[in-house]
């Protein structure tokens, strides 16, 4: 068969029909792949420029590199090979001529590097098939919803089958004044953080596990994107997606990621765009910072990723920790692609939050309650930041005329440690505290705090403060004296 020579002399030793071969099931299958249905020039493109990193193919997950062959291989030669593979094995598509392959090169003729999945898949989508939601029943209910009912309490007006494994509206045959509750399982084949991002037109709420994930609110049009986070063990999960429309439009997207590779459960490519690509912020050598709206704290908050694992948020609105959180950094694609609306989530799970309000209060007798606005008296100003010669930055601020110097310093991989320096003037105010943590901490003993999801507090001794345990958290007296003062602090997650 013509192509077969060719294809057994550059291809062959890696790839056979089942998917075996060099490595025992390292390289995916060719026989009946959805990759080599469809569009040709997502095959050529993987021939002429190579493909790395992880990609799924008929529901199983490899991580592989297949090194580019466009050098050394005539468009006459990847034609032969594309068209050998299309027509064998089961596969029934259309070969390709070296004309085509010629075009496809001049295309991407600027392609330095292999491709990773999602870039070509973003390009040259794999052709339709059945969704991922297995077992999928749809329940309507007819009513005038401005927010999403409580459904024990409806009866239902119809009942459908979703044989296609997608959450499609299209389906219901219903354009007002309604709600549905989709109801399936989806299988998870490695097992993990999972990422969910939804959007919709009026309002949607997602469980997974029966655990609720996430929530669109409300009426209002697409483009409100929210998502939450889920630890999935492999194996069959359950998936509820709730959804109510008033009038008007109507839409839904939802999609799940884990690393770069994203799953999609609504059928519509339009409304799957809603869901931006992942750019993950990776910390390597030296520190990365990130300065956006991060889900859990103020809108000016500079998140820094950390060597080894630890990150925080720092506000500039309430001069203190806004977030601290151990594993992954933090995802860009939000904001990194197109308008960038919205609050992104930080990266990893052991989030610690700190409070809302200022990280600075006079102390003016007990205070029945910490102020959520800075008092007139303490006269904030963050002066930025400086950063070393490993991008780790010493924040900058002044309060009651104190020059706060607070340089954060990741150690050992799950500490956090803040080196305060303090210059105070020949009368420093001697009734203003600090505030290091949320409520909810309990005392350790010898400078020692409990704050909650597995994370101890160390306070450093020193005479320049007097340590306590109140309703607010761990807060700080400050007992300055003139010139400079400082603080020792050490975050520790177990």
């Amino acid at each position: 068969m013509e192509g077969k020579a060719e294809y057994e002399m550059f291809c062959g030793a890696c790839h056979n029909p089942d998917g075996k071969g060099a490595g025992e099931g390292a390289f995916p299958p060719l026989a009946g792949s959805e990759w080599v249905k469809g569009d040709p020039e997502r095959m050529i493109q993987v021939v002429l420029h190579g493909l790395e990193g992880p990609v799924s193919v008929s529901g199983k997950s490899y991580n592989l590199a297949m090194p580019p062959q466009g050098g050394v291989l005539s468009n006459e030669q990847i034609a032969a090979i594309v068209t050998y593979v299309r027509g064998s094995w089961g596969n029934k598509e259309k070969g390709v001529d070296a004309q085509f392959v010629k075009k496809a090169r001049e295309r991407t003729a600027s392609q330095q590097k292999m491709w990773k999945a999602n870039q070509l898949l973003d390009k040259w989508p794999l052709p339709s098939q059945k969704g991922p939601v297995e077992h999928l029943i749809a329940t309507v209910y007819k009513g005038e919803f401005k927010s999403m009912p409580d459904f024990s309490k409806l009866e239902p007006s119809a009942v459908e089958e979703e044989a296609e494994g997608y959450f499609d509206l299209s389906n219901l045959g219903e354009k007002d004044h309604f709600a549905v509750v989709w109801e399936g399982e989806f299988n998870v084949e490695n097992g993990g953080d999972y990422t969910f991002q939804l959007d919709s037109d009026d309002g949607a709420r997602l469980f997974v596990n029966g655990e609720k994930v996430t929530e669109v609110k409300g009426i209002g049009a697409m483009g409100r994107t929210r998502e939450g986070r889920v630890l999935l063990e492999p194996g069959v999960s359950k998936i509820r997606l709730e959804y109510f429309e008033y009038k008007g439009e109507e839409g839904i997207a939802l999609g799940m990621r884990k690393g770069k590779q994203w799953v999609y459960f609504t059928k519509d490519k339009t409304k799957k765009s809603s869901a931006p690509p992942s750019i993950p912020l990776v910390v390597k050598d030296e520190a990365r910072i990130y300065r956006n709206f991060i889900k859990g704290t103020t809108a000016r908050a500079i998140g820094v990723g950390y060597p080894g694992g630890v990150n925080l948020a720092f506000s500039a609105d309430e001069l203190g920790l806004g977030l601290a959180w151990t594993g992954d950094f933090i995802d860009a694609g939000l904001h990194w692609t197109g308008r960038g609306q919205g609050f992104q989530s930080p990266g990893g799970r052991r989030v610690l939050g700190f409070g809302v309000g200022p990280a600075f209060a006079l102390s003016a007798g007990e205070l029945s309650q910490w102020p959520k606005a800075w008092q007139n008296e303490l006269k904030p100003r963050f002066r930025g930041y400086v950063l070393d010669d490993k991008r780790q930055p010493e924040f900058r601020y002044e309060v009651a005329g104190i020059q706060f110097f607070d340089k954060p310093e990741a150690v050992q991989g799950r500490e956090l440690v803040r080196n305060i320096k303090l210059l105070a003037g020949d009368s420093p105010p001697q009734d203003i505290r600090m505030r290091l943590s949320a409520g909810g901490a309990k005392s350790l003993g010898s400078h020692s705090f409990e704050l909650g999801n597995g994370v101890r507090l160390e306070v450093a001794k020193c005479d320049s403060v007097q340590t306590k345990v109140t309703n607010d958290g761990v807060i700080l007296e400050l007992k300055l004296k003139p010139g400079e003062n400082r603080i020792g602090l050490r975050y520790v997650w177990k």
